[in-house]
């Protein structure tokens, strides 16, 4: 599997017709041998040749979108961006409800449900690690 980038994917667009590729190529791209969704091999061998106004590509979407999300590292989610529900891509989800968290420094937070410590620097670059030291990953 290849290494999720974070941020854009596709912005600008909530057309099936945009989304439903792009989020198929990034799928594609960290899932190669199609071992989520085997869907997505099938379209791409018809080439797109969909209604995209149909429940089907409707359905394949969400299909498409949940499987990304399923990949996404603790911390992480597949979805639009804050503030702008046209900007889909993996962000930092820094979101702590619902877990049992304790704050270390006014930068470090560990979240004793995954196991992992959460850096957010003054510059807002995001380290996610494993309690035990191994950067799960990060962002600039």
């Amino acid at each position: 599997m290849d290494n999720i980038r974070i941020g854009t994917i596709i912005s600008g667009t909530l057309k099936t017709e945009d989304l439903l590729p792009a989020f198929a190529d990034e799928l594609r791209r960290l899932d190669p041998k199609n071992k989520l969704l085997g869907c997505t091999s099938y379209y791409a061998q018809n080439e797109w040749k969909i209604d995209w106004e149909s429940d089907k590509a409707a359905e394949l979407l969400t299909d498409v979108e949940d499987a990304l999300q399923n990949m996404a590292p603790v911390h992480m989610y597949f979805g639009t961006a804050e503030g702008d529900g046209a900007d889909y891509g993996w962000w930092a989800n820094t979101d702590f409800d619902g877990c049992h968290t304790e704050k270390l420094t006014d930068d470090r937070i560990v979240d004793l449900d995954c196991n992992i410590v959460v850096e957010v620097n003054d510059h807002g670059n995001i380290t996610v690690r494993e309690i035990g030291g191994d950067i799960i990953w990060d962002c600039v």
